[in-house]
């Protein structure tokens, strides 16, 4: 799947969630009206209702990731490119520390506390 087409299934796995967490609320919020009303089959539009959210829920979580992983590669590529001039003064640090040069330390001058 290349890029373009991994941003559009993702953008429409997501409106397709926001629409049925939309009508699965909608189900929901209808339950308490159905049961004054006495309607039969009351208890099966709630739970189809919060159904709807769970599956809503889960197009949305798989269309983010989708998202998410066709952008990885921008995101890697910027981090490489912005710490690639810190990483190469470091390791040239550690070059110059491990060629032998071994580094000086100032002698620490022990005095007595006074009481």
């Amino acid at each position: 799947m290349n890029k373009i087409a991994g941003y559009i299934f993702g953008v429409l796995l997501i409106i397709i969630g926001i629409i049925i967490i939309i009508s699965g609320f909608a189900k929901v919020l209808t339950f308490g009206d159905s049961i004054s009303t006495g309607q039969m089959m009351v208890f099966s539009s709630g739970a189809i209702g919060v159904l709807f959210i769970f599956l809503g829920g889960i197009f949305i979580i798989i269309g983010a990731t989708i998202l998410y992983y066709t952008s990885i590669g921008k995101i890697f590529s910027y981090i490489a490119k912005e710490t690639a001039p810190g990483v190469e003064h470091l390791a040239g640090a550690v070059g110059r520390g491990w060629k032998g040069k071994k580094l000086k330390s100032k002698k620490v001058k022990k005095t007595k506390a006074k009481l």
